[in-house]
């Protein structure tokens, strides 16, 4: 028995210097993720004032939303157009039903 213990320990200390080869972070020549968040929020921001201060919302319209919400609610979501890219067929996934209707 302890000649397994003594195998075991000796494959546990062989295998720890194996993080450089299978972690995708740790390899060389990998992207690493370095102040990315930063980066987005640079490119997504068109005015550098919106950092310190918002914009006032459009005018929008809040009757199409609440009907939209009350057509939800009540089980009769209008269809999508069709786009003539590709056939959406709603599946059955245990929280509605296979006509894409949601049940409670």
């Amino acid at each position: 028995m302890p000649r397994m213990v003594l195998l075991a320990l000796c494959a546990t200390f062989c295998l720890t210097g194996c993080a450089g080869l299978t972690d995708p972070y740790q390899r060389e020549g990998t992207w690493n993720p370095e102040h990315v968040n930063d980066t987005n929020l640079a490119v997504m921001v068109d005015n550098p004032a919106d950092l310190q201060r918002g914009r006032p919302l459009q005018i929008s319209n809040g009757q199409t939303s609440a009907a939209a919400v009350s057509r939800f609610l009540n089980g009769k979501v209008k269809r999508l157009p069709e786009s003539g890219v590709a056939e959406l067929k709603p599946v059955g996934n245990g929280y509605g039903t296979s006509d894409g209707a949601i049940t409670q």
